[in-house]
Parts: structure tokens; sequence; C-alpha cells
């Protein structure tokens, strides 16, 4: 997995990309309040580990987007060339 952020530091931007492999997806519900459900994916790299933290709605969007650009993917048929 890799994570490609900007931040703003005294008027500059600062990317920063960091890879790693899932280790665990959380699905954090709250049975009082649905608006504060939540779906943590926790990762690890060699220099770098972090959480990215999505709501109930963005999860949704999130698996609807994939599953939409998936279905192109049963289609893909990779040529190799002979030298």
């Amino acid at each position: 997995m890799n994570v490609k952020t900007k931040k703003l530091v005294d008027s500059k931007v600062h990317k920063m990309e960091v890879s790693g492999e899932i280790k665990e997806v959380i699905i954090h519900p709250d049975l009082v309040q649905e608006e504060k459900n939540s779906v943590r994916i926790c990762f690890r790299g060699n220099r770098s580990s972090g959480i990215v933290e999505l709501s109930t709605q963005e999860a949704n969007d999130l698996n609807k987007t994939l599953t939409s650009k998936l279905s192109f993917l049963k289609e893909v048929k990779v040529f190799k060339e002979k030298v």
C-alpha cells in the first residue's frame, strides 16, 4: 500500500510518500450514534506506519468506486513480448 500526502508548512507544500503492508482492518461500530461508525485501515512499513480512518459513508463510497472500476480488470489481458 502506498500513501501519498501533501502538507502545508510555512506557506510551502511538503510532499510525503510512504509505503507499507496492511496489517489490520478495524470496523468500529457505534450503536448509539450511527454517524460515528468508522473503518480503520492500519498499515506498517519499514520506516513508517499509520492508520487511515474512514467514516461509514466514505467506506461505502470507496467500495462503490472500487467495485465499478474492478469490473474493468476482468477483461484485461497481458501479452508478453518474446525477444
